[in-house]
């Protein structure tokens, strides 16, 4: 997994690469075994240079 940063309501933000394109993914982790996606959507270009 890409290393993660804090965001909103103890949720976490990665931003990656998929298939053809650059994503931000928002989830929550829950324990060891879950890790459930609340968005995943293109990346900006703010996010993009972080």
């Amino acid at each position: 997994m890409p290393p993660s940063l804090p965001a909103k309501a103890g949720r976490f933000m990665a931003i990656n690469v998929l298939i053809d394109g650059i994503v931000t993914v928002v989830f929550a982790r829950l324990g060891r075994e879950g890790l459930p996606i609340i968005s995943m959507r293109p990346a900006s270009n703010k996010e993009r240079s972080l």
